[in-house]
């Protein structure tokens, strides 16, 4: 029900935080045309594309992959476990990236069902808002 990419990426931020206690989450979009002056849309390295585009499933780590860590900001040397989800339809446009200080919180044996649920979710949700 969002009007716009702005209120998407709020409601995103938000439910990741009220409904699923992510308490770091990290959006970067790289769709060609012309997008609001917002983070989400910095620019991303060559690196972090080709990764979000060889995800076929969500991944979960304890490391910040590529060059993510910085994305999270004064955070980063904190965080213990790392969730990323490639928002595509099509090529990924895309990058979801979530992170805990609990080094339980994303681990590489967790299930991914509700991860890659989410991430289709977003990437409709946000294609229908991006030229």
């Amino acid at each position: 029900a969002a009007r716009d990419v702005e209120a998407v990426i709020a409601a995103l931020y938000f439910n990741l935080r009220e409904d699923f206690a992510v308490p770091h989450t990290v959006l970067r979009l790289w769709r060609e045309g012309e997008h609001p002056q917002l983070p989400e849309f910095a620019g991303v390295s060559a690196a972090a594309r080709e990764f979000a585009e060889s995800l076929a499933a969500p991944y979960c780590s304890a490391h910040a992959m590529v060059d993510t860590g910085e994305w999270f900001g004064e955070a980063a040397g904190r965080l213990r476990s790392f969730a990323y989800v490639a928002l595509k339809n099509g090529p990924a446009f895309g990058l979801l990236a979530m992170a805990s200080e609990d080094a339980q919180r994303f681990y590489p044996e967790m299930g991914t069902l509700y991860l890659k649920r989410l991430g289709e979710i977003s990437a409709v949700a946000l294609s229908g808002h991006l030229a």
